[in-house]
């Protein structure tokens, strides 16, 4: 045979045995790395396996298809879109839940409840986050009133007068814009009267002429920029009346002009301070009565009426006191008055139990047995009290008929 023959043949058969090792060390797979070529040889069809790099995908399910979880992976998904189309495939409980987190992202969700009472309980549960400004969309006025108070600091929420609480909020949050949170012009001016005296000069946001002036007056310490006004007379009046009532110095009402103005000068100065004795600087008798009457009941003071020298307007000052707190035993001031009688003073308990819901314990205060036995009696009824509390009346009838009723 010849030579050339024999090693053709003999490269061929060493070709087809390597081949064969090949395969073979990889279990008939394909080598890694090495492009498996079809029949064809259309390159575009070459497909590379590494089995080594293989992951399982797999697609995650919505929430709608879980069976566990569904409801919370639901609000989380519209909190993370912001879409209130999530919360709505929701009921009850679960619904409120969506919509309050919701509510996080922008307290105007809240409004998407039907119901007021719920849009309301949301608008209240945001006041932390938000502030007050949520409570301009309150219904309820006395969840209003409520939201007011929670959403200042804590150590403002006692006290009742709105203006003042967010003058005490701005200045704990030493933060002026707090002022514009509360409902009118007037509460803004007050607050940030308050807020200039006590931390810096914010006066030039004040809206209203002569309280701005007298801010920049009490921060100078005189009433010049008070005197500088030639806008109007009343304009004027109100800054004087606006600084004797922040200075305590209530002498300056006597620089108001206005005979009305002077006088509501000095009785709110006086209120302002808890000096009654103020109203003793006003021009005559009759104007001073007029600033010891309102000041007792603005102040719910019934010892302010005592220098009252008109006995029918002392009579009429205690009275309406007494009506205001609640209290018939502030009627006996009037004993020892000269030219009033028993006969006014039991008067004036019959005016407060009759129109006041006199509490057990104010009933409890009173020094005349008949009036008392009726208040109690009043009291027991009024606020479905034990019948325990009939064993206090004096009198035996009455004290039978509330023990059967």
């Amino acid at each position: 045979m010849d030579k050339r023959l024999v090693f053709l043949v003999a490269f061929f058969v060493a070709g087809f045995m390597l081949f064969g090792c090949l395969e073979y060390i990889n279990g008939g797979r394909t080598v890694p790395g090495v492009h498996k070529i079809n029949q064809t040889g259309n390159a575009t069809n070459q497909t590379v396996v590494n089995e080594t790099n293989q992951t399982a995908i797999v697609t995650p399910k919505a929430c709608e298809d879980l069976t566990v979880g569904k409801e919370d992976c639901i609000i989380e998904r519209a909190f993370n879109n912001n879409r209130y189309s999530d919360c709505q495939k929701l009921n009850g409980s679960e619904y409120t839940r969506c919509v309050y987190k919701l509510a996080e992202i922008s307290y105007s969700n809240c409004l998407r409840f039907t119901n007021s009472e719920d849009a309301d309980n949301c608008l209240l549960n945001m006041t932390s986050k938000y502030g007050a400004v949520v409570c301009k969309n309150v219904v309820n006025q006395t969840k209003k009133d409520d939201c007011g108070v929670l959403s200042v600091s804590p150590d403002c929420r006692s006290i009742t007068e709105v203006d003042e609480r967010f003058g005490c909020d701005a200045i704990a949050k030493n933060n002026e814009s707090v002022c514009e949170e509360s409902v009118d012009e007037t509460g803004h001016d007050s607050c940030y009267l308050e807020f200039s005296q006590k931390k810096r000069d914010v006066c030039a946001q004040i809206d209203n002429e002569g309280i701005r002036a007298a801010c920049n007056g009490l921060l100078k310490n005189n009433t010049s920029p008070c005197s500088a006004i030639t806008s109007a007379s009343l304009i004027r009046d109100n800054c004087y009346k606006t600084y004797a009532e922040e200075s305590a110095d209530c002498s300056v009402c006597n620089s108001v002009v206005d005979s009305v103005y002077k006088d509501n000068c000095f009785v709110d100065c006086a209120v302002e301070n808890s000096n009654p004795s103020v109203c003793a600087e006003s021009d005559n008798e009759q104007k001073a009565d007029s600033c010891y009457w309102q000041y007792a009941v603005k102040a719910g003071n019934v010892s302010a009426c005592n220098p009252i020298k008109l006995i029918s307007l002392k009579r009429v000052c205690v009275e309406e006191v007494a009506k205001k707190e609640g209290k018939p035993n502030d009627c006996e001031m009037l004993l020892g008055t000269y030219g009033l009688t028993q006969g006014d003073v039991s008067f004036c308990y019959l005016n407060v139990i009759a129109t006041t819901n006199v509490t057990f314990e104010n009933c409890r205060m009173m020094n005349d047995g008949y009036y008392e036995d009726t208040c109690i009696s009043n009291a027991i009824k009024r606020d479905n009290l034990s019948r325990d509390y009939c064993a206090y009346i004096m009198d035996d009838t009455l004290k039978a008929t509330c023990f059967k009723s």
